[in-house]
Order: C-alpha cells, then structure tokens, then sequence
C-alpha cells in the first residue's frame, strides 16, 4: 500500500495491489486518472478512463491484465492490458434483476 506523504496530497479514491504487491494502483480525489505504480522500478504510469474510478482490481499474474470500473449511469468496466498499458473499455454493463 502506498505511504508516501508527498505523493498522497489528496485523499485516495480507491486503491488496489496485485498478489505478489510488485504492483499497485491508486486514483485521487478530483482526478480521473489511475496510477499504475511498478514498486520495484518505482515507476508510475498514468491510464485515463472516461470517468471516475469507483473500483478497480488485478488479475492473476500469469494473464497480467487488470480491470478499472468506472461512475458510470450504466456501468461501465476497462480492461487493461498491463505489458502494454492500453485500455479497452466494456460498455453498458448492467446487473441482472
């Protein structure tokens, strides 16, 4: 988890570490940027979703992609690809009643 003092000058939306916690991701209050932080390279590269990140999640290592759900009327679900950082976007998600 991330403890950074400088780093986290606004309130932290929603965060989420992989299994193995090489990886993290983190989106702050009043930003709709996501941060895909690589803790050993201390490198942060930034993904952009049309709207806020309400919930996000990795998943195994071995398929290394992860997933971002967005504040969205009818839900709203991007995949990204973590090798090449790109987001696909899964539009109209809607529960079933």
């Amino acid at each position: 988890m991330l403890t950074n003092a400088v780093l986290l000058a606004n309130p932290l939306v929603v965060s989420e570490d992989n299994a193995d916690s090489s990886l993290g991701m983190f989106t702050l209050e009043d930003n709709t940027a996501v941060a895909v932080v690589d803790y050993a390279a201390r490198l942060v590269d930034d993904v952009w979703p049309d709207s806020t990140a309400i919930h996000m999640g990795f998943s195994t290592p071995a398929a290394n992609w992860a997933w971002i759900a967005e504040e969205h009327p009818n839900g709203r679900i991007n995949i990204l690809d973590l090798d090449s950082m790109e987001l696909q976007t899964v539009p109209d998600l809607r529960p079933n009643p």
